[in-house]
């Protein structure tokens, strides 16, 4: 604990303004990263979910579309309608495997964003699952519609998101930091000014009339209206002295 307190002790800066003003950027930066976290998490969810929500309702579109082709056996047709099913949508590629083993399978243009983190990717992959649906017509099974996320295009978007996010919030604690540094210097600046009035009060060259503090911080002021006060007495005593 006193190592601890060591430590702490060398780091703090040696001037109020300065601790003060280190105090203020670590609040600052705590809340801003907290508030950032949150909300890329909260965003990402949301983009999951809302994958997931529109594979629902394309695989059900899709699987409509295809069956007829399916049933009488016309799959140029049916691998037409998988790939218009997958062309700018959040998968990559549609198969259809029917009863025998047959595979139909249309494929996306890869997207053009740049590419995200491996670790991200893994992690988004992990997450979504390929959806799978039977083709079934009057009580006959077909074969089982399959869709593959585009998982690197949902990962893309996070990345993206996050680097606005971090641009943000960067942004916001450096002007955050700015506004507060210069009032701050202004405010407790005037603490350098007590030294210079005390070590003139040491000297005998404070003159009392010209303490004023109209527009310094409360502290301050009452600080300088000890030293005139102080001043004043000894003005006193002094004339007194010489008096007698």
């Amino acid at each position: 604990m006193a190592l601890l307190s060591k430590i702490a002790a060398r780091l703090l800066p040696s001037s109020l303004t300065n601790r003060v003003f280190a105090l203020y950027s670590f609040t600052l930066l705590m809340f801003v990263a907290g508030g950032l976290g949150l909300f890329v998490r909260y965003q990402v969810i949301a983009q999951l979910e809302e994958t997931e929500t529109a594979s629902v309702m394309l695989i059900e579109v899709v699987a409509q579309a295809v069956q007829d082709s399916v049933v009488i056996g016309d799959y140029d047709t049916a691998r037409k309608i998988l790939q218009k099913g997958v062309e700018g949508s959040v998968f990559e590629a549609a198969t259809f495997i029917d009863m025998t083993g047959g595979r139909i399978e249309a494929r996306d243009r890869p997207s053009q964003d740049a590419p995200p983190p491996k670790w991200l990717g893994d992690w988004v992959q992990a997450r979504m699952d390929d959806v799978n649906r039977p083709v079934t017509v009057g009580g006959h099974d077909y074969g089982v519609l399959r869709l593959h996320f585009d998982t690197r295009t949902v990962a893309s978007k996070i990345w993206s998101l996050s680097h606005v996010v971090l641009l943000i919030g960067v942004s916001s604690l450096l002007a955050g930091l700015l506004l507060i540094r210069i009032p701050l210097a202004r405010w407790l600046g005037g603490l350098d000014r007590l030294r210079g009035l005390v070590e003139a009060l040491g000297t005998g060259k404070l003159d009392a009339q010209a303490l004023v503090a109209d527009n310094e911080p409360i502290e301050i002021r009452r600080v300088v209206d000890m030293l005139s006060r102080t001043t004043l007495l000894l003005q006193e005593r002094e004339a007194s002295r010489r008096a007698l």
